[in-house]
């Protein structure tokens, strides 16, 4: 299972080793992560594409994990020009 870490500004991915305040952490536990601030990723199947749209993910912070969800966004004319 992926954990994500989630701040006001962006969203960061677990990685390994995983290195917090110059502490390597190798192969982190689910307790270890989540006491650095990690939650769980619950991820959703992308949803079929729409003509005139593009698909871009969406994460939601839901109690203890994190839901990855998805939103539709209008193409306009001028977007790829």
């Amino acid at each position: 299972m992926l954990y994500l870490y989630v701040n006001e500004d962006h969203i960061i991915k677990q990685t390994n080793p995983l290195k917090i305040n110059g502490v390597n952490y190798s192969n982190p536990t689910k307790e270890t992560l989540k006491e650095l601030g990690y939650l769980p990723l619950e991820e959703n199947q992308k949803p079929l594409e729409k003509h005139g749209y593009y698909i871009v993910p969406k994460y939601v912070r839901k109690s203890k994990k994190i839901i990855n969800c998805w939103k539709y966004l209008e193409v306009s004319d001028n977007e790829f020009a």
